[in-house]
């Protein structure tokens, strides 16, 4: 990630002395455990967010390992496994099979990241999904610049 996103992220976590929206750090051994796991590998920009401010809130909430006291205390080994076994005869099987869960949208459907980084939302209601964005990056950019996660698709 740019600096200067790095730097707006850091602003909206930590707006001020008082509020602090971020979890604790992940480790280099959590991400190599959970793509072990998760038979995948986290992507650079979503490595660096988690590796500076955990699971956070960034606008939405971004599920790691030691998530802030606002978000559930689920992990993305655990979202995602949960997702997969939920869905695991779904048409959609191969994408979510080869991608992971990291957040959420306010009806429930999860925000995943697949093999070649695109931003994927899975439809509950409907049984479709949609590409986003194609990184991270170009998500948590869109978000802290007021757009919703319905304005990507």
């Amino acid at each position: 990630m740019e600096q200067d996103l790095i730097n707006r992220i850091s602003n909206f976590i930590h707006p001020n002395s008082e509020i602090d929206l971020s979890g604790i750090p992940a480790t280099d051994l959590e991400i190599i455990n959970a793509e072990t796991i998760l038979n995948v590998k986290f992507h650079s920009d979503y490595k660096e967010f988690i590796k500076k401010f955990g699971g956070s809130y960034a606008g939405i909430p971004i599920y790691a390992f030691k998530n802030n006291e606002m978000l559930s205390s689920d992990t993305v080994i655990d979202l995602t496994k949960n997702f997969r076994q939920d869905y695991h005869e779904d048409r959609r099987s191969n994408i979510i099979n080869k991608s992971y869960v990291i957040s959420f949208d306010d009806m429930g459907n999860p925000i995943m990241i697949d093999k070649d980084e695109n931003m994927i939302i899975f439809y509950h209601d409907s049984d479709g999904y949609a590409i986003l964005t194609n990184s991270f990056a170009s998500l948590i950019q869109g978000i802290l610049e007021g757009k919703s996660l319905y304005d990507f698709n």
